[in-house]
């Protein structure tokens, strides 16, 4: 279908890991992408992990 978009939600493989860091700069350079999200983009949630609400 003309115009749509899919999302690919991806998680560590390293169960109650902590990144320190994520390098997205590859990810974004793909042609097609038009966003990546990281839990920097939801300040106002206190945890790094788990599920995180966003208004819309």
């Amino acid at each position: 279908m003309a115009g749509m978009c899919y999302a690919k939600y991806v998680r560590s493989p390293i169960a109650h890991g902590y990144a320190v860091s994520i390098n997205d700069e590859q990810a974004r350079s793909l042609p097609g992408v038009l966003a990546i999200f990281t839990w920097e983009d939801v300040p106002e949630n206190p945890i790094r992990h788990g599920r995180a609400c966003l208004d819309t």
